[in-house]
């Protein structure tokens, strides 16, 4: 129940809700960061959302892709110096959910819970004004054996959502709104190899509730 009605609170998300948005909407400069798998180093909704950015707010909105396919929570919080810090961002998006259900890499609840504590603290200790967005992402359908297979992933997507209810952070949870959407359709016409959604299910699904953050 508490992670269903933190689900509930979290997706309506509003410009209001997203100070990074507030700055950009007053004429401040505004560096981003989006930081996760490889749904993020080479999703399309990243350079959708980068352009969505420019065209509204100009060379004030920057953006900066900090994604690496096929890693977890563990790459994330051992390269958070090189690839977030060192950019000193005003905002990041975090997510690492995905990967960090992969079956094979064995990770446990609480080795993410720790890695995804540590990466918030450590953000907020070096860049204390940068905000902190943590996203939940798509469904994925590899089947029991493959070695994409994800065990519970919903159950990892929680360890996010519960970070941001703890920190008061901002969650865009996408997972809900791609559950939502994939009813009575075949999802291989969205997330074809199961796992990375297309151009398709990215314009349907990601960049509606990222143009959320992005209103006046």
């Amino acid at each position: 129940m508490k992670a269903f009605l933190l689900m509930v609170l979290t997706f309506s998300v509003s410009a209001a809700d997203v100070k990074f948005v507030k700055k950009l909407q007053a004429g401040k400069a505004q560096k981003i960061v989006v930081y996760g798998t490889s749904l993020t180093a080479k999703g399309p909704w990243a350079p959708v959302f980068q352009k969505m950015l420019q065209e509204k707010f100009g060379e004030n909105a920057s953006l900066i892709n900090s994604g690496g396919s096929g890693k977890d929570s563990n790459w994330g919080l051992a390269h958070l110096e090189k690839k977030v810090l060192a950019h000193e961002p005003d905002v990041v998006f975090i997510e690492f959910g995905m990967n960090d259900a992969v079956t094979r890499f064995k990770n446990t609840k609480e080795t993410v819970e720790h890695n995804v504590e540590l990466m918030i603290t450590r953000i907020q200790k070096s860049l204390p004004n940068c905000e902190i967005i943590l996203t939940t992402m798509n469904p994925a359908f590899h089947p029991v054996g493959h070695r994409s297979h994800r065990t519970d992933l919903n159950a990892y997507y929680d360890i996010y959502r519960e970070a941001a209810e703890t920190h008061n952070l901002v969650l865009i949870d996408h997972f809900k709104n791609w559950q939502d959407f994939l009813k009575n359709k075949n999802y291989k016409l969205y997330i074809p190899d199961s796992v990375h959604p297309n151009k398709l299910g990215s314009d349907k699904v990601i960049v509606p509730a990222l143009m959320k953050l992005s209103k006046t």
